[in-house]
This record gives C-alpha cells, structure tokens and sequence, in this order.
C-alpha cells in the first residue's frame, strides 16, 4: 500500500476497501485484507495530530520558509 485507502461499509453485504499504489489501484474484498486496511487507518489516526495541533505545525513551518 503506497496511497489512500477508501473502505466502503454495507448494511447487508460485507466491507470492501479499495486502495491505490504505484502504477493503479486495486479493489479488495477478502475479508482478512480489508480487516488489516481497517487497522492500518486506525493506526494512522491515532497517531495524527488533532485539526488545531496540525493547523499551528503547518502555521510554524510557514514562519520558517518565510524567513
């Protein structure tokens, strides 16, 4: 996995996940595989800096190339 994934939920019909690399992008359905795409969101969500706490990073880096 090199790009975003997109994870479509169902009432009636179970998750598939579709995620993009180098060269295209491909449709996943086998339930194991779209579990570990799951995981892999989750785990980059908890790690993200909250909406203001990325707002003043992106601010500080903008001081620094203005200087």
């Amino acid at each position: 996995m090199e790009g975003p994934i997109t994870v479509y939920e169902f009432a009636e019909a179970p998750s598939v996940a579709y995620t993009e690399c180098y060269g295209g992008g491909r449709i996943v359905e086998q339930r194991e595989e779209v579990a570990d795409l799951v995981m892999v969101m989750n785990l980059i969500r908890s790690s993200a800096l909250s909406p203001a706490d990325s707002l003043a990073l992106i601010q500080e880096i903008r001081r620094e190339y203005d200087q």
